[in-house]
């Protein structure tokens, strides 16, 4: 059983990597929809670029 201040430290580093955590799978998702986006519009431009 710790004091007081130090159940304080725990909750707050707790609280700080869960916030790490979320702030890494949100980059990792925006990444990873950049990079479809940018697949589809390479698709895109060969699909035209055979078409002609």
């Amino acid at each position: 059983m710790g004091t007081e201040k130090r159940d304080r430290q725990k909750a707050n580093k707790a609280a700080k990597l869960e916030a790490e955590r979320a702030a890494e799978a949100r980059a990792k998702r925006i990444k990873t929809i950049r990079n479809l986006v940018i697949l589809a519009i390479v698709v895109v431009i060969v699909y035209l670029a055979f078409l002609r």
